[in-house]
């Protein structure tokens, strides 16, 4: 049975009362070889709380917690395989104080996080790194210590145990908001006639014609032209929930397809991070889907709080600070300020007062029968409540609340139209079908959809050869999940669902 604890909402004092220390000092930075490929994770280890920094709270041995989340029940899409055969990511267990936990994480997923600094050291759709670093400074330290003090001294230790500069975790964690600053400025400066003629060159020669005229001719938005459009990012999400009255077992649902750059993928650098608090904290254990070296994306509490997003652009986005301004949270470390929280009512006012500088959508939702989404853009925040008639929502990447299109005369969308205006439809189809008696598998069908291929629900990479036909070649879904946050299980597909299946993780709690 689940004991029930009261969280003391004082972020900058809490820190201090479970643990004294100064942070540690950093070694200096370590930057590999990016590799094509990492090896397949062997199964799951984990490590002791750290030992660098003495404390005199009550310690979680993580030993103690490998039975606490178990791959168990059935396999859901592979008939011939067993749920323990099924492929998936790997799956790290940290435990005790923020730095504890992120030195544990940092060690754990050491190669993991070297690889992915390496590659978006090289990212075009990055700003350079030493702007990176700078803006992070100028931007994220102050705010942090102000609105997540417990986050960034957790940074601290995934920095310390993965032999990385603070700066370098910390841009990890904004890579979302760091991508966007730079097609602000793709999109500020122009795209040069060598970007133009590179497309031009990947495009069938039949085809080529067309673009000429278009680029040449044509504008798509606000004056500019349709190859310029390839400045923009891709991370195009799709997430839906269905509650209790639409699902087969009343149960509440809630999952996305999680659609980035491949190289998350192939380099096999995401993780599923498991989270146990020291209990001086009063935060309950949770769950999240991440990459290396963040502290989360999507992910589910022991309390059954559950969030994904979607990511969104607006013309709200912001990348210079007003006078007084101490800076921004990045919209990533939002997502785990959530499920941090005590209930949902104080998630939600977290979600909705941590100062931002980007657009997000918010998909979030209790085992108590609730859910809302929510259109973040750093002045505005616009709700939707899940319709009453039928209980389920989607949402993929573009504004839809009626809020929001009435206030067009000071924010407006940011996109410029994508599969985005299709897939949430898709997957709500999908759901509709099977209404009321929604479970898990409508959502495996909802998220293998592949109306609109390769840019669809269940979303395909492309050869260069065939990168004419995609908005977004090198994007596919990295991974596909359901979280049943009254049963505390959750589903994971690794890579795109319509190629693999779904490996399920059951949450026990009992002893914490």
């Amino acid at each position: 049975m689940e004991k029930s604890i009261l969280f003391i909402f004082l972020f900058p004092s809490l820190l201090q009362a479970c643990n004294p220390n100064t942070t540690a000092p950093l070694s200096s930075p370590t930057t590999p070889t990016l590799q094509s490929s990492l090896p397949s994770t062997s199964p799951t280890t984990s490590e002791g709380p750290a030992t660098s920094r003495p404390t005199e709270s009550t310690q979680i041995d993580p030993s103690s917690l490998r039975s606490k989340m178990e791959c168990k029940g059935q396999v859901c899409g592979d008939e011939k395989a067993t749920n323990a055969q099924i492929p998936s990511y790997q799956h790290i267990i940290v435990s005790g104080l923020p730095f504890q936990r992120g030195e544990s994480h940092g060690r754990q997923a050491k190669d993991k996080i070297l690889t992915l600094i390496s590659y978006y050291k090289s990212s075009k759709g990055m700003p350079p790194w030493d702007d990176c670093i700078k803006f992070v400074q100028e931007n994220y330290l102050a705010s942090l210590q102000l609105h997540y003090p417990n986050g960034l001294e957790e940074m601290k230790g995934i920095a310390h145990g993965a032999n990385v500069s603070l700066e370098d975790i910390l841009i990890l964690n904004a890579r979302y908001d760091l991508t966007r600053w730079k097609r602000n400025e793709l999109l500020k400066n122009g795209t040069s006639n060598k970007t133009k003629a590179t497309f031009a060159n990947e495009m069938p020669e039949c085809g080529q014609h067309y673009l000429k005229n278009v680029t040449e001719s044509s504008t798509v938005h606000e004056g500019l032209t349709a190859t310029e459009s390839n400045a923009e990012p891709g991370d195009e999400c799709t997430g839906a929930v269905a509650l209790s009255s639409a699902t087969k077992y009343a149960h509440v649902l809630l999952g996305q397809n999680w659609d980035t750059n491949e190289i998350i993928l192939k380099n096999d650098t995401a993780i599923l991070l498991e989270v146990h608090p020291d209990p001086c904290e009063k935060i309950k254990p949770f769950v999240m889907l991440t990459e290396a070296g963040q502290l989360g994306r999507s992910g589910m509490n022991a309390d059954g709080l559950g969030i994904v997003a979607m990511s969104l652009w607006s013309t709200d986005d912001k990348f210079h600070r007003e006078e007084g301004s101490q800076g921004w949270v990045p919209a990533t470390l939002l997502r785990r300020m959530f499920l941090e929280a005590p209930n949902f009512s104080i998630g939600l006012r977290r979600l909705l007062r941590a100062p931002r500088h980007v657009s997000v959508n918010m998909l979030i939702a209790t085992k108590d029968d609730e859910a809302l989404n929510i259109e973040l853009t750093p002045d505005h925040y616009f709700v939707m409540q899940v319709p009453l008639d039928k209980e389920f929502y989607a949402h993929s990447n573009h504004f839809k609340s009626a809020q929001f299109l009435a206030a067009q005369n000071f924010v407006r969308e940011g996109s410029r139209g994508s599969s985005s205006l299709f897939r949430d439809r898709r997957v709500e189809r999908h759901l509709m079908n099977e209404w009321p008696r929604i479970n898990e598998s409508t959502f495996h069908k909802a998220f293998r959809d592949h109306v609109g291929y390769p840019n669809s629900v269940c979303e395909h990479s492309v050869s260069k050869e065939d990168s004419w036909r995609s908005a977004f070649p090198t994007e596919t879904t990295v991974a596909s999940i359901i979280f049943n946050l009254n049963q505390r299980t959750l589903q994971l597909c690794k890579g795109p669902p319509c190629m693999g299946s779904y490996k399920e993780y059951r949450f026990e709690f009992s002893q914490l």
